[in-house]
């Protein structure tokens, strides 16, 4: 469908792997752009965040985010003191070999035991050479996937022309 194509005009084409079952639907992103330090004094961000955890409880949705973002470690420890349903989206570097990508999935799976409430979906490296060139200089994979695979995102702090601005208009258009 459409949301498929917006995903691969963004990422390219990419094997997943889940481990476990993915998920329940729907999903919520939570995202924001860059977190200004310190944290402390940042309270209506975290205020906001609390605001749209109680809505994920609220329509039953599981949270969606992708490692190393801004909200990344805050959503983690989010859907433990929410008990919510989480899935991390973990994203090979570009320029990584399949090889390697496979090895670490395996690793990882290893490291880290599923449970049934928070579950990763770990992304290859782009299968099209196109993408790997197209890719540079663009928005990050990583927030790309998190605006393109959710039902439902909730922006915390969008920086005037920064990426999460961009592909939050873009996922409208």
């Amino acid at each position: 469908g459409p949301l498929r194509e917006l995903v691969r005009s963004w990422v390219g084409l990419r094997m997943v792997l889940c481990p476990t079952n993915l998920p329940p639907k729907p999903w919520l992103s939570v995202v924001s752009s860059r977190l200004q330090h310190p944290l402390y004094e940042q309270t209506e961000w975290f205020d906001r965040l609390r605001c749209a955890c109680r809505s994920a409880q609220a329509h039953g949705e599981t949270l969606v985010y992708a490692d190393k973002t801004t909200t990344a470690q805050f959503l983690e420890r989010c859907g433990f003191l929410f008990q919510l349903p989480t899935l991390r989206l973990e994203v090979a570097p570009d320029r990584q070999t399949m090889k390697r990508w496979i090895h670490q999935c395996v690793r990882n799976v290893a490291r880290k035991p599923s449970d049934s409430l928070h579950h990763t979906a770990y992304f290859s490296p782009p299968l099209d050479v196109d993408t790997q060139s197209a890719q540079a200089g663009s928005v990050p994979t990583r927030d790309a996937l998190a605006v393109a695979l959710a039902d439902r995102i909730i922006a915390l702090g969008v920086r005037p022309n920064g990426h999460i601005q961009h592909l939050l208009t873009e996922r409208r258009a």
